[in-house]
């Protein structure tokens, strides 16, 4: 809710617009929705959305399901950027 509310209530209109704080603020449907990718990514870089702040069903599990792909997304980018290295347990 919190971040909900910091992209919806400071979002100015417009497809990306550059604010006065210098912050790109997510494309929005006429419905105010968040508009995303097949992926949960935003037009901005590095900001994914899930839930009931993108168009689709209102439905918690389905919110829990775009999560899991945001998750996911997330994780791939970062990998592509550079290696993710994951810490070896002790046998």
């Amino acid at each position: 809710m919190i971040a909900r509310r910091m992209i919806i209530e400071n979002y100015n209109g417009g497809h990306c617009n550059l604010s006065s704080d210098g912050l790109s603020y997510p494309t929005r449907s006429d419905e105010g929705c968040l508009i995303v990718d097949a992926h949960q990514r935003t037009n901005v870089p590095r900001l994914y959305a899930a839930g009931d702040m993108v168009r689709g069903l209102d439905q918690i599990s389905h919110a829990m399901g775009e999560g899991g792909v945001a998750a996911t997304t997330i994780r791939n980018d970062l990998a592509s950027e550079h290696a993710l290295l994951r810490a070896m347990s002790p046998r």
